[in-house]
């Protein structure tokens, strides 16, 4: 292909035929500007090259972007690439979500930097966690949504019920209705549970706005992100908290979770198409 990853697990599928991920030209080379993003179709070949040059974008404190983790010069395509989204960190920390078809902003949502934002399956809207400090050692993190209009909606109130919180990876479940995520609060309200570092697996329901905790640890909110099922009815996570790591299974319709350690070693990445 003739392009550097720059780390090799940062790509993302847009969808069942093409790859997004950062690269760069010459590795020897380390340009003042936030790295561009190469879309190839493996079965065809096919490559498109997108600059990251939109504007407000920053590079990052440390340089220019380095990981597909949403940094300060990151950037975060729709699968049709009409629409990107991208932080805007001077002077104040803020989401935006820029038309490429007509060069303009559809939406500006102000908050730093939480998470990786993430489209939904039918790329109407895109979730995403933003930060907010409560103090100068506690933050507050809320999710949002944003549709491709640009309709800014907050989904979550923690800070009306916590300390702290900390949002971490996330995914949609594949009929758009549900996420899953890492969740870490203080008050901590697992009963029993007392981790030094831990986050919860959580759900929240689009439709109703309801966040259900399972309590289901995981090492931190920088967990891998939970695996949905392509019936959104099962979550496979896991939790590196103890040796061996914990492989749990969850049934997201009956409100259980099983115990699949002694049958999975190693960790898990995906479901598989049955013949």
């Amino acid at each position: 292909m003739g392009k550097h990853l720059i780390y090799f697990g940062d790509y993302l599928w847009l969808d069942n035929q093409r790859l997004i991920f950062t690269f760069l030209e010459n590795p020897d080379e380390h340009p003042v500007i936030a790295y561009p993003m190469v879309v190839i179709n493996p079965f065809s070949g096919e490559q498109v090259e997108l600059a990251s040059d939109y504007p407000e974008l920053q590079v990052s404190y440390s340089g220019p972007a380095s990981s597909m983790n949403f940094n300060y010069s990151d950037v975060v395509y729709d699968p049709s690439l009409d629409l990107v989204i991208y932080p805007d960190w001077l002077p104040g920390f803020s989401i935006i979500l820029w038309d490429r078809q007509s060069n303009s902003v559809l939406a500006k949502v102000d908050g730093d930097i939480g998470s990786y934002p993430l489209w939904s399956p039918d790329a109407r809207q895109f979730a995403v966690s933003l930060a907010y400090p409560k103090d100068s050692e506690k933050l507050i993190m809320e999710w949002f949504a944003v549709s491709r209009e640009g309709q800014v909606e907050r989904w979550t109130r923690f800070g009306e019920y916590f300390e702290d919180v900390r949002i971490g990876a996330a995914n949609w479940s594949p009929d758009g209705q549900k996420l899953a995520f890492w969740l870490e609060t203080t008050p901590n309200l697992c009963p029993g549970e007392h981790l030094e570092f831990g986050a919860y697996l959580a759900f929240l329901d689009v439709a109703t706005k309801q966040v259900t905790n399972t309590c289901l640890p995981g090492l931190s909110y920088f967990a891998w992100p939970p695996i949905w099922s392509l019936d959104s009815r099962y979550v496979v996570v896991r939790d590196v908290n103890t040796n061996p790591p914990q492989v749990y299974l969850v049934d997201y319709e009956q409100g259980r979770a099983y115990d699949l350690t002694k049958f999975v070693h190693g960790k898990p990445i995906g479901w598989l198409i049955s013949p």
